[in-house]
Formats: C-alpha cells, sequence, structure tokens
C-alpha cells in the first residue's frame, strides 16, 4: 500500500486515491469568480503582507522537508541494520539509532515552528479589518500593469495553467503525480509551486484544513523538485522522475521499518 512521503508532519497526512474535498469545495482557487475588488491601497498592502508571509513559509517548508528526507534516509540505514545480527555491526547500529531519534526531535521543532508561523500570519493577515479577504484574486491573479515583466510573465503562466496546476495539487499518489508531470513537464517550475502556496494561504484563511494540506503537499513536492535540480545544476523537468523514485522507494522504507520495530 502506498503511503504519503516525507513521513506524516504538517504538510503530509495518510491519503487515499481520488479528491479529498467535493468538487464545490474546490472553488477557492485563486481565480475564483466569487470574489470582489477592494481598493488599490489596500491590495497594495495586502500584497506586501503576503509576500513576505510567503517567503517565511518556503524557508520552513524547505527545512522541514530537508530533514524529513534526512529522517527518511536515516531510517533506511537502520532497517538496512535490523536486518543484520553481527556484533559488528552494534556500534554503527547505535549510530544509526541516535541519528533518527535526533532527526524525529528535528522533524517536531519545525513541525512547532510552522504551527507558530501559521498562527502568526494568520493573525496578522486575516484579521485586517479593512481588507477583505477577496482581494486574493485581485491581488495575485490579476496584478497591476506596473509590475514587472518578469511578474507579468508568471502570471500570465498561472492563469494559462491554472486548471492544470489546480489538477496537479489534487492527485494523491507518486504515481498519478508522476504521470502528470510526464505528459505536461511545462508545469515543473517556480510558477506552480508559487500558485500551490497562495491557494494554501486562501484555503487557510476559509478553514478548509483537510483540502489545505493535500495542496500544500503538493506544493512542497514541486519545491522540493525545484531544490533538486538545482543542487544537481540540471533542468527541473530532467530530474522530477527521479525524485518521485526516491520519494516511493522512500515510502516503502519508512513501512518497512516500522513493521520491523513492531515485531
Amino acid at each position: 500500500m502506498e503511503q504519503p512521503w516525507p513521513p506524516p508532519g504538517p504538510w503530509s497526512f495518510p491519503r487515499t486515491g481520488g479528491e479529498t474535498e467535493e468538487e464545490s469545495d474546490l472553488d477557492v482557487s485563486p481565480s475564483s469568480s466569487h470574489y470582489s475588488p477592494v481598493p488599490d491601497g489596500g491590495a497594495q498592502m495586502y500584497s506586501h503582507g503576503i509576500e513576505l508571509a510567503c517567503q517565511k513559509q518556503k524557508e520552513f517548508v524547505k527545512s522541514s522537508v530537508a530533514c524529513k528526507w534526512n529522517l527518511a534516509e536515516a531510517q533506511q540505514k537502520l532497517g538496512s541494520l535490523a536486518l543484520h545480527n553481527s556484533e559488528s555491526l552494534d556500534q554503527e547500529h547505535a549510530k544509526a539509532q541516535t541519528a533518527v531519534s535526533e532527526l524525529r526531535q528535528r522533524e517536531e521543532e519545525w513541525r512547532q515552528k510552522e504551527e507558530a508561523l501559521v498562527q502568526r500570519e494568520r493573525m496578522c493577515l486575516w484579521n485586517m479589518d479593512a481588507i477583505s479577504k477577496d482581494v486574493f484574486n485581485k491581488s495575485f491573479i490579476n496584478q497591476d500593469k506596473r509590475k514587472t515583466e518578469e511578474e507579468d510573465k508568471s502570471q500570465s503562466f498561472m492563469q494559462k495553467y491554472e486548471q492544470k496546476i489546480r489538477h496537479f495539487g489534487m492527485l494523491s499518489r507518486w504515481d498519478d503525480s508522476q504521470r502528470f508531470l510526464s505528459d505536461h513537464p511545462h508545469l515543473v517550475c517556480e510558477e506552480t509551486a508559487k500558485y500551490l502556496i497562495l491557494w494554501c494561504f486562501h484555503l487557510e484563511a476559509e478553514q478548509k484544513g483537510a483540502l489545505m494540506e493535500q495542496i500544500a503537499h503538493q506544493a512542497v513536492v514541486m519545491q522540493f523538485i525545484m531544490e533538486m535540480a538545482k543542487n544537481c545544476n540540471v533542468d527541473p523537468r530532467g530530474c522530477f522522475r527521479l525524485f518521485f523514485q526516491k520519494a516511493k522507494v522512500s515510502s516503502d522504507l519508512v513501512l518497512l521499518n516500522e513493521k520491523v520495530g513492531q515485531s
């Protein structure tokens, strides 16, 4: 049975095949038609606040996912050592076990930091009486003409491929995500991750926690693919398959290690 990876945390949760919400609940995307315009001044204030929040969120997400990735590798090593009974491996086994414990503690610390960040940004951004939550559409999808050429290009991309990005955000299986990106490799980019993260902020404001976690998981996946490509100095469209291969193997190893620990 396929399980989510990275290991359970604030950005991943047990997921089954298919969608997690009714279709009517999905019409809360950044370009939904349910939103009314607000004054330009409010939009600028809101945009600045959201951009700062997204930058903080991105830093926390990267650190958290890296911690989860290292934890999965440590569990893999520990599980491999558990299959042997040689006394010569006792010391190495102890080191691996210590590493797993430390990484679990670090993962918990990042989880607490992420929760604190969500609470702070929710109070800061969504309790502003003069600015409606409905400004999301105006601020980020229909941006002002004074934006730079690069920002206009990003906006145009999100508008053009919005439905495809939303579809990717709702996928809950590694194989489905990999197959979809294979069919639409142009979606392997920063704009896709940015769209999903902004959508997450809006879903959080709407108190749609389960759907927000689903979309956030896919946002983290895309961010991690981009980070892997950057570290390897390759085009992200050429390395996303490697990411999914390793993710699926890590999920299987986590299940194996859990069974070994219970036996």
